[in-house]
């Protein structure tokens, strides 16, 4: 009789702790974000004329701008555009919202019977809202991203054996006021990422920007002269450490 009862008592025991035991898949664990950071805005402009080339641009392809999509921790609008001799078309755009879900916290066990099965429906409960968000969240996120990419790899293509030949650089920046200067209602640091020579092929020159942006030049040739040298906040080697930059300062 009294092994029959210590049976008895550890099957419902493990009814009501068993649970939080349980490891439970985290769709979040499946991403390693960067450290977390203000919101940005970045207006990214890909030099596809023959000049650049020559001066040794590389066109970009989508990949490049995985360290955006891998940050679920703020929220990020990135746009696209090519600096060609129509720079005033409409650009690329995809808004990353940050993930505004998290798990729930395992309950304390130091409670009667009773607490515990409440506790522990509630944490069901929680769990199951936190997994079905996670899901939704990353399925609506990898839509986002990967219709982003093809169109930016679309229109990339479309110029790699067809580069123009001349480059409008300043409508881009004149394009980037007024993206950067719309209004938003969180705080956004602003980057604008320029993939050129610096050179605007109809020899104009701008002295200032009418908003509140970073601006930074890949400036693959190494020119000592640009033609936005008034507005620059950096120029550095490569896209990829221009995006590291927005990410990090």
């Amino acid at each position: 009789m009294k092994k029959a009862i210590i049976i008895i008592s550890l099957v419902i025991g493990s009814y009501y702790i068993f649970p939080y035991f349980i490891k439970v898949k985290d769709p979040v664990e499946e991403v390693q974000p960067i450290k977390s950071g203000p919101d940005i805005s970045v207006l990214f402009g890909d030099d596809v004329s023959a000049s650049g080339k020559k001066n040794g641009v590389e066109l970009i392809s989508s990949p490049i701008f995985n360290p955006y999509f891998d940050d679920i921790h703020r929220n990020i609008d990135l746009y696209f555009g090519c600096i060609s001799d129509m720079s005033a078309r409409k650009l690329l755009h995809v808004h990353l919202a940050k993930a505004s879900f998290k798990k729930p916290l395992i309950p304390k066990l130091d409670a009667s019977l009773v607490q515990k099965k409440e506790l522990k429906e509630k944490y069901t409960e929680d769990l199951k809202k936190y997994i079905s968000d996670s899901v939704q969240y990353f399925i609506q996120r990898e839509s986002s991203i990967l219709r982003f990419k093809y169109l930016v790899d679309s229109t990339e293509g479309s110029y790699r054996n067809n580069l123009t030949n001349t480059t409008d650089l300043i409508t881009v920046i004149s394009i980037a006021e007024k993206v950067f200067n719309y209004p938003s209602k969180d705080p956004t640091q602003n980057f604008l990422i320029l993939n050129s020579d610096g050179k605007d092929s109809h020899g104009r020159s701008i002295k200032q920007f009418k908003g509140s942006a970073k601006i930074i030049l890949v400036n693959a040739s190494g020119n000592n002269h640009t033609s936005i040298d008034s507005i620059l906040t950096t120029t550095l080697e490569s896209p990829e450490q221009a995006i590291q930059y927005s990410l990090h300062n």
